[in-house]
């Protein structure tokens, strides 16, 4: 939905060919500051609709779930979602955000 290649149920194909007993989606959480690489707001219920078919799909063949990477200062709600990454790109200072995970060369 963000920045990958393959769609959800290719995905799943994939895992179970390599006879997987579960996958887990997880995508990138939305953030105002870094949008370009992020679930962008208005697809995130549709993500969890779509992982939500598979799971149906799929269910008597693999567990399916569906996570997403909550960066700190992201503002959606982790309701509907099996798990949670915890992740912090960025600070708020202020109005501005601030990188924090950026290269070395970056901060010089």
């Amino acid at each position: 939905f963000s920045d990958g290649n393959n769609t959800p149920e290719e995905m799943v194909l994939a895992a179970l060919e390599k006879n997987m007993e579960c996958i887990g989606f997880s995508d990138h959480s939305y953030t105002k500051m870094d949008a370009g690489y992020c679930l962008q707001l208005d697809k995130t219920a549709e993500y969890q609709r779509v992982i939500g078919l598979l799971k149906e799909k799929y269910k008597d063949q693999i567990k399916i779930l569906c996570g997403i990477e909550l960066d700190a200062c992201s503002p959606i709600s982790t309701e509907g979602f099996d798990y949670v990454i915890g992740s912090a790109h960025h600070v708020e200072l202020g109005d501005d955000y601030i990188p924090i995970d950026w290269t070395a060369v970056f901060w010089r």
